[in-house]
Order: C-alpha cells, then sequence, then structure tokens
C-alpha cells in the first residue's frame, strides 16, 4: 500500500480578471465607490486579494498552481448596483483562457471566487463551472422552492477592519486598493 504524501504548502497564482478581460468599473462608477469601501463589511474581497498579493506560497504563473485566485471585487459591483458589468465579466472570464485553458469555462486547476455581498445573485447565469470555489458571507434562500443556495463552497464572516481599539493598530491603518 502506497502512501500520499500532502504537499507542504497550496500554490496558487493570484489573477486579476479585470486587467485580463479589460472589464473595468467605468469612470463614472469609479467615483461612485464609498470613500471608506475598505472598512466595509462586505470589502472582503480587497483584504483577501492584498494578503494574497504578498503570500509567500504564490507563483508566478498559472501552469504552476494548484488554485487559481480569481482577483475581481464582485462584491463592490453588486454594492454599487452593478449586476449587468458583474454578468458581462463573468462572462469574459469563462474566455479567459488563463481561467480556463480550453476556453468556455473548462479545463485547468480550481478557481476560488469571493462574492460577499450576499444580498446579490452570483454573477452567473445557469449552472456554473464545477472547478469553482466560491466563498460568500452566507447562504441565502432560494425563491425556488425555498431550498438553501447549493453553490457556495464555504462561508466566511464579514470583515472587522475598524475600530481600532478591535482591530489593533495595524489593522487600523490598513488601507487596500480597489
Amino acid at each position: 500500500m502506497s502512501s500520499l504524501t500532502p504537499s507542504p504548502v497550496c500554490r496558487f497564482f493570484l489573477h486579476d480578471v479585470h486587467t485580463s478581460t479589460g472589464v473595468q468599473l467605468s469612470k463614472r462608477g469609479a467615483k461612485a465607490i464609498p470613500a471608506r469601501w475598505q472598512n466595509n463589511q462586505y470589502a472582503v474581497e480587497l483584504h483577501v486579494h492584498a494578503a494574497a498579493a504578498r503570500h509567500p506560497w504564490r507563483v508566478a504563473s498559472a501552469a504552476e498552481a494548484d488554485l487559481i485566485v480569481v482577483r475581481a471585487n464582485f462584491s463592490l459591483w453588486c454594492f454599487l448596483g452593478k449586476g449587468y458589468s458583474e454578468r458581462r465579466l463573468w462572462q469574459a472570464m469563462l474566455r479567459d483562457r488563463t481561467l480556463w485553458p480550453k476556453g468556455n469555462g473548462t479545463g485547468g486547476v480550481p478557481k476560488w471566487v469571493a462574492l460577499q455581498y450576499g444580498l446579490c445573485p452570483p454573477p452567473w447565469i445557469g449552472a456554473r463551472p464545477s472547478d469553482v470555489i466560491v466563498m460568500r458571507d452566507r447562504l441565502r434562500q432560494s425563491t425556488r422552492g425555498g431550498r438553501s443556495e447549493r453553490n457556495v463552497s464555504f462561508v466566511s464572516p464579514f470583515l472587522v477592519s475598524e475600530p481600532g481599539w478591535l482591530v489593533g493598530p495595524e489593522g487600523a491603518n490598513y488601507v487596500a486598493t480597489t
């Protein structure tokens, strides 16, 4: 009987889909970003992506990775009422060959996507690709038959980035970019 030795790390590639797809907030949309968005309870994506950018397990290419962390700010876009733009970004992501080398949402390593603003529906229409791991802030009740949402891979808590007395001096001064 052979034993598999688990890898001591999970190598991940941080992939900015706004840059790779060219789907960005308009100038008007960017002006609508709340001044203190980085401290909003739904701004978890900003902090996770900032931490991932400086993490020692990050690798330089998707070919080296065990996981692709998708850098997108779906929660902000939803908060701003940009649901159509979210779906447009998702459709562009499905054609992104870094994420899915075979195209059309197939192939490659698992992808991790944060969708922290639970009041909005997911950006995909129909089924999402089976290799997408989703982080949500809560499970939503379905409007169809009252069943709970089944397309969530795991749930995380809200962001707590202030007040300073609660999070400590480093957390109180941390500023994540959008």
